[in-house]
Protein backbone atom coordinates (compact mmCIF):
# COMPACT_ATOMS: atom_id res chain seq x y z
CA UNK A 1 0.00 0.00 0.00
CA UNK A 2 2.82 2.67 0.98
CA UNK A 3 4.30 1.73 -2.78
CA UNK A 4 1.41 2.23 -4.57
CA UNK A 5 0.52 5.23 -3.04
CA UNK A 6 4.01 6.80 -2.81
CA UNK A 7 3.97 6.23 -6.50
CA UNK A 8 0.75 7.52 -6.99
CA UNK A 9 2.05 10.69 -5.63
CA UNK A 10 4.94 10.78 -7.54
CA UNK A 11 3.11 10.97 -10.51
CA UNK A 12 0.92 14.56 -9.21
CA UNK A 13 4.47 15.79 -8.95
CA UNK A 14 4.29 16.03 -12.82
CA UNK A 15 2.17 18.90 -12.18
CA UNK A 16 5.03 20.85 -10.97
CA UNK A 17 7.07 19.84 -14.31
CA UNK A 18 4.12 20.84 -16.59
CA UNK A 19 4.10 23.86 -14.50
CA UNK A 20 7.45 25.42 -13.95
CA UNK A 21 6.90 28.86 -15.30
CA UNK A 22 4.09 29.87 -13.67
CA UNK A 23 4.86 32.44 -11.34
CA UNK A 24 1.74 32.71 -9.17
CA UNK A 25 -0.50 30.18 -9.12
CA UNK A 26 -3.67 28.26 -7.19
CA UNK A 27 -3.76 24.39 -6.79
CA UNK A 28 -7.08 22.99 -5.76
CA UNK A 29 -6.84 19.63 -4.65
CA UNK A 30 -9.39 16.86 -2.54
CA UNK A 31 -8.27 15.13 0.56
CA UNK A 32 -5.73 12.79 0.39
CA UNK A 33 -4.20 13.97 -3.32
CA UNK A 34 -0.65 14.83 -2.26
CA UNK A 35 -0.52 18.65 -2.08
CA UNK A 36 1.79 19.23 1.19
CA UNK A 37 3.74 16.70 -0.72
CA UNK A 38 3.60 18.54 -3.67
CA UNK A 39 3.78 22.41 -1.42
CA UNK A 40 7.20 20.49 0.00
CA UNK A 41 8.42 19.73 -3.62
CA UNK A 42 7.96 23.11 -5.25
CA UNK A 43 9.76 24.83 -1.78
CA UNK A 44 12.58 22.28 -2.47
CA UNK A 45 13.06 22.89 -6.44
CA UNK A 46 12.08 26.80 -5.95
CA UNK A 47 14.99 26.88 -3.38
CA UNK A 48 17.38 24.78 -5.13
CA UNK A 49 17.38 27.48 -7.94
CA UNK A 50 18.70 29.97 -5.69
CA UNK A 51 15.64 31.93 -4.52
CA UNK A 52 14.82 32.87 -0.85
CA UNK A 53 11.49 30.55 -0.31
CA UNK A 54 9.46 30.83 2.67
CA UNK A 55 6.77 27.72 3.47
CA UNK A 56 3.94 28.73 5.49
CA UNK A 57 1.02 27.16 6.75
CA UNK A 58 -1.72 26.87 9.75
CA UNK A 59 -0.79 23.90 11.84
CA UNK A 60 2.06 23.88 13.67
CA UNK A 61 2.79 20.04 13.83
CA UNK A 62 2.62 20.23 10.08
CA UNK A 63 5.03 23.30 9.97
CA UNK A 64 7.32 20.95 12.32
CA UNK A 65 7.10 17.41 10.37
CA UNK A 66 8.10 19.67 7.07
CA UNK A 67 11.10 21.67 8.74
CA UNK A 68 12.46 18.24 9.25
CA UNK A 69 11.99 16.69 6.09
CA UNK A 70 12.75 19.42 3.82
CA UNK A 71 16.08 19.69 5.94
CA UNK A 72 16.82 16.02 5.56
CA UNK A 73 16.99 17.01 1.75
CA UNK A 74 19.91 19.34 2.25
CA UNK A 75 17.69 22.83 1.10
CA UNK A 76 17.86 25.85 2.90
CA UNK A 77 13.91 26.95 3.25
CA UNK A 78 12.50 28.86 6.03
CA UNK A 79 9.09 26.86 7.27
CA UNK A 80 7.12 28.20 10.01
CA UNK A 81 3.43 27.98 10.65
CA UNK A 82 1.44 31.71 10.10
CA UNK A 83 1.55 32.30 13.56
CA UNK A 84 4.86 31.41 14.40
CA UNK A 85 6.09 33.45 11.72
CA UNK A 86 4.29 35.95 12.88
CA UNK A 87 5.57 35.75 16.46
CA UNK A 88 9.39 35.61 15.42
CA UNK A 89 8.91 38.71 13.54
CA UNK A 90 7.23 40.67 16.11
CA UNK A 91 9.82 39.76 18.30
CA UNK A 92 12.77 40.74 16.89
CA UNK A 93 11.21 44.09 15.69
CA UNK A 94 10.36 44.15 19.79
CA UNK A 95 6.79 45.31 18.68
CA UNK A 96 4.11 44.93 21.53
CA UNK A 97 0.35 43.22 21.71
CA UNK A 98 -1.88 45.64 21.71
CA UNK A 99 -3.75 46.85 24.52
CA UNK A 100 -7.09 45.45 25.03
CA UNK A 101 -6.09 41.91 23.35
CA UNK A 102 -5.77 38.65 25.58
CA UNK A 103 -2.44 37.00 24.58
CA UNK A 104 -3.60 33.71 23.05
CA UNK A 105 -7.21 34.89 22.27
CA UNK A 106 -8.95 34.02 18.92
CA UNK A 107 -8.66 37.75 18.22
CA UNK A 108 -4.90 37.50 19.21
CA UNK A 109 -3.95 35.15 16.46
CA UNK A 110 -6.42 35.96 13.50
CA UNK A 111 -6.37 40.14 14.00
CA UNK A 112 -3.65 40.84 16.16
CA UNK A 113 -0.19 39.05 15.18
CA UNK A 114 -1.08 39.59 11.50
CA UNK A 115 -1.18 43.57 12.34
CA UNK A 116 2.27 43.08 14.47
CA UNK A 117 3.93 41.32 11.93
CA UNK A 118 3.23 44.15 9.66
CA UNK A 119 4.21 46.32 11.68
CA UNK A 120 7.27 44.07 12.48
CA UNK A 121 8.17 43.89 8.72
CA UNK A 122 8.86 47.43 8.85
CA UNK A 123 11.76 47.46 11.07
CA UNK A 124 13.20 43.74 9.96
CA UNK A 125 15.06 42.86 6.78
CA UNK A 126 13.52 39.56 6.32
CA UNK A 127 12.11 39.23 2.93
CA UNK A 128 11.74 36.29 -0.01
CA UNK A 129 11.83 36.04 -3.18
CA UNK A 130 8.85 33.22 -2.99
CA UNK A 131 6.27 32.07 -0.74
CA UNK A 132 4.68 28.52 -0.45
CA UNK A 133 1.27 28.13 1.35
CA UNK A 134 0.00 24.94 1.80
CA UNK A 135 -3.93 25.24 3.85
CA UNK A 136 -4.95 28.48 2.39
CA UNK A 137 -8.21 27.89 2.81
CA UNK A 138 -7.58 28.70 6.51
CA UNK A 139 -5.82 31.39 5.93
CA UNK A 140 -7.53 34.87 6.76
CA UNK A 141 -7.76 38.27 4.31
CA UNK A 142 -5.46 40.11 6.35
CA UNK A 143 -3.45 37.20 6.41
CA UNK A 144 -2.30 37.87 3.37
CA UNK A 145 -1.66 40.87 3.32
CA UNK A 146 0.58 40.67 5.68
CA UNK A 147 2.68 37.88 3.87
CA UNK A 148 2.51 39.61 0.89
CA UNK A 149 4.45 42.54 2.85
CA UNK A 150 7.79 39.71 3.14
CA UNK A 151 7.83 39.90 -0.82
CA UNK A 152 11.52 41.18 -1.85
CA UNK A 153 10.40 42.15 -4.96
CA UNK A 154 6.32 42.89 -5.01
CA UNK A 155 6.71 43.43 -8.59
CA UNK A 156 8.24 39.76 -8.98
CA UNK A 157 6.58 37.90 -6.54
CA UNK A 158 6.69 33.68 -6.77
CA UNK A 159 3.55 32.54 -5.18
CA UNK A 160 2.04 29.00 -4.66
CA UNK A 161 -1.24 28.45 -2.63
CA UNK A 162 -2.78 24.85 -2.19
CA UNK A 163 -5.68 24.71 -0.79
CA UNK A 164 -9.15 22.85 -0.45
CA UNK A 165 -12.31 24.77 0.44
CA UNK A 166 -13.85 21.26 2.18
CA UNK A 167 -11.32 21.09 4.34
CA UNK A 168 -11.80 24.52 5.97
CA UNK A 169 -11.96 25.06 9.54
CA UNK A 170 -13.77 28.19 9.67
CA UNK A 171 -17.07 28.86 7.85
CA UNK A 172 -16.25 31.92 5.45
CA UNK A 173 -15.28 31.95 1.83
CA UNK A 174 -11.49 32.24 1.36
CA UNK A 175 -10.43 35.45 -0.83
CA UNK A 176 -6.92 34.29 -2.20
CA UNK A 177 -4.57 37.01 -3.12
CA UNK A 178 -3.88 35.49 -7.08
CA UNK A 179 -6.66 35.54 -9.30
CA UNK A 180 -7.52 33.05 -12.15
CA UNK A 181 -8.32 29.54 -12.03
CA UNK A 182 -7.13 27.20 -9.98
CA UNK A 183 -4.99 23.68 -11.09
CA UNK A 184 -6.55 20.94 -9.82
CA UNK A 185 -5.98 17.84 -8.24
CA UNK A 186 -8.77 15.48 -8.59
CA UNK A 187 -7.36 12.34 -7.53
CA UNK A 188 -6.94 11.15 -4.11
CA UNK A 189 -4.13 8.65 -3.52
CA UNK A 190 -3.13 9.07 -0.48
CA UNK A 191 -5.67 6.89 0.87
CA UNK A 192 -7.12 3.52 0.70
CA UNK A 193 -9.98 3.08 -1.40
CA UNK A 194 -11.42 1.41 1.42
CA UNK A 195 -11.01 4.48 4.15
CA UNK A 196 -12.16 6.90 0.72
CA UNK A 197 -15.56 5.00 0.73
CA UNK A 198 -16.45 5.47 4.20
CA UNK A 199 -15.03 9.10 4.06
CA UNK A 200 -17.01 10.22 1.13
CA UNK A 201 -20.06 9.80 2.61
CA UNK A 202 -19.29 13.25 5.61
CA UNK A 203 -18.45 15.26 2.18
CA UNK A 204 -20.50 17.76 1.19
CA UNK A 205 -18.85 18.03 -2.41
CA UNK A 206 -17.45 14.71 -4.70
CA UNK A 207 -13.86 13.53 -3.04
CA UNK A 208 -12.34 13.74 -6.16
CA UNK A 209 -10.91 9.80 -7.69
CA UNK A 210 -10.87 7.23 -5.83
CA UNK A 211 -7.19 6.24 -7.10
CA UNK A 212 -5.31 4.45 -3.85
CA UNK A 213 -4.82 0.90 -3.22
CA UNK A 214 -7.66 -1.33 -1.94
CA UNK A 215 -6.58 -1.20 1.68
CA UNK A 216 -8.24 -3.22 4.74
CA UNK A 217 -12.38 -2.20 5.48
CA UNK A 218 -12.79 0.12 8.39
CA UNK A 219 -13.46 -1.35 12.07
CA UNK A 220 -16.61 -0.05 14.25
CA UNK A 221 -15.98 -0.82 17.06
CA UNK A 222 -18.94 -0.22 19.78
CA UNK A 223 -17.77 0.36 23.37
CA UNK A 224 -20.75 -1.05 24.48
CA UNK A 225 -21.29 -1.33 28.88
CA UNK A 226 -16.68 -0.92 29.05
CA UNK A 227 -15.16 2.21 29.36
CA UNK A 228 -12.90 3.66 26.56
CA UNK A 229 -9.56 2.96 27.98
CA UNK A 230 -10.17 -0.64 28.04
CA UNK A 231 -11.14 -1.09 24.71
CA UNK A 232 -8.60 1.20 23.25
CA UNK A 233 -6.18 -0.85 25.23
CA UNK A 234 -7.47 -3.90 23.37
CA UNK A 235 -7.04 -2.56 20.37
CA UNK A 236 -3.64 -1.17 20.68
CA UNK A 237 -2.46 -4.73 22.29
CA UNK A 238 -4.07 -6.12 19.03
CA UNK A 239 -2.64 -4.11 16.56
CA UNK A 240 1.20 -3.80 18.19
CA UNK A 241 1.77 -6.98 19.73
CA UNK A 242 -0.14 -9.26 17.11
CA UNK A 243 0.29 -7.55 14.07
CA UNK A 244 3.08 -5.82 14.98
CA UNK A 245 3.06 -1.91 13.98
CA UNK A 246 5.44 0.14 15.18
CA UNK A 247 3.60 2.45 18.23
CA UNK A 248 4.67 5.32 15.82
CA UNK A 249 2.84 4.79 12.94
CA UNK A 250 -0.47 4.71 14.70
CA UNK A 251 -2.22 7.94 16.16
CA UNK A 252 -5.58 8.56 18.49
CA UNK A 253 -7.52 11.09 17.22
CA UNK A 254 -10.25 12.84 18.95
CA UNK A 255 -12.52 15.83 18.49
CA UNK A 256 -11.63 17.08 22.26
CA UNK A 257 -8.90 19.19 23.31
CA UNK A 258 -6.14 17.87 25.08
CA UNK A 259 -7.75 18.81 28.44
CA UNK A 260 -11.25 17.72 28.10
CA UNK A 261 -10.57 14.58 26.71
CA UNK A 262 -11.23 11.39 28.78
CA UNK A 263 -7.93 10.20 28.33
CA UNK A 264 -6.76 13.19 29.47
CA UNK A 265 -3.55 12.66 31.76
CA UNK A 266 -4.03 8.66 31.13
CA UNK A 267 -0.18 7.33 30.85
CA UNK A 268 -1.32 3.87 29.70
CA UNK A 269 -3.98 1.77 28.11
CA UNK A 270 -3.51 -2.15 27.81
CA UNK A 271 0.30 -1.56 28.38
CA UNK A 272 0.66 0.74 25.59
CA UNK A 273 2.06 4.51 26.85
CA UNK A 274 0.21 7.27 25.69
CA UNK A 275 1.22 10.71 24.64
CA UNK A 276 -0.13 14.33 23.98
CA UNK A 277 2.91 17.04 23.25
CA UNK A 278 6.56 15.15 23.51
CA UNK A 279 7.05 11.68 22.41
CA UNK A 280 7.46 8.71 24.88
CA UNK A 281 9.44 5.94 23.46
CA UNK A 282 7.08 3.20 22.69
CA UNK A 283 4.16 5.04 22.89
CA UNK A 284 1.17 6.28 20.99
CA UNK A 285 0.01 9.58 20.11
CA UNK A 286 -3.32 11.30 20.98
CA UNK A 287 -4.27 14.46 19.61
CA UNK A 288 -7.16 16.36 19.10
CA UNK A 289 -8.49 15.89 15.62
CA UNK A 290 -7.90 20.01 14.84
CA UNK A 291 -4.47 19.66 16.14
CA UNK A 292 -3.71 16.82 13.86
CA UNK A 293 -5.06 17.89 10.54
CA UNK A 294 -3.26 17.91 7.53
CA UNK A 295 -0.58 14.88 9.24
CA UNK A 296 -0.85 11.39 8.45
CA UNK A 297 0.04 7.74 10.29
CA UNK A 298 -0.60 4.21 8.75
CA UNK A 299 -3.46 3.03 11.19
CA UNK A 300 -5.91 6.21 12.86
CA UNK A 301 -8.19 5.62 15.58
CA UNK A 302 -10.97 7.89 16.36
CA UNK A 303 -12.75 8.18 19.74
CA UNK A 304 -15.05 9.95 21.45
CA UNK A 305 -17.40 10.06 18.39
CA UNK A 306 -20.17 10.73 20.76
CA UNK A 307 -18.51 14.18 22.39
CA UNK A 308 -18.10 15.32 18.60
CA UNK A 309 -20.17 18.26 17.07
CA UNK A 310 -24.08 17.25 17.16
CA UNK A 311 -23.85 17.23 13.15
CA UNK A 312 -20.58 14.92 12.93
CA UNK A 313 -21.39 12.70 15.53
CA UNK A 314 -22.65 9.61 12.68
Amino acid sequence: EDAEMDRLTAEQLRLLDALRYQRQMLVQGVAGSGKTVLAMEQARRLASEGFDVLFTCFNKGMAQWIDRTIRETGVAVTVRNFHQLAEDLAREAAVPPPGGIEVGSAAYFDEALPQMMMDAVEQVPTRFDAIVVDEGQDFRDIWWVALEALFRDPGDRIWTIFYDNNQRLYERDPAYPIGGAPFVLARNCRCTRKIQEVAAGFCHVAPGVIDGPEGRPVERVDLGEQDLERVLGVQLQRLIQREGLDPASIVVLTPRSASRSVLAGVDKVGGVPLWWSEPVPGGVQCSSIHGFKGLERDVVILVECDRAHPESRD
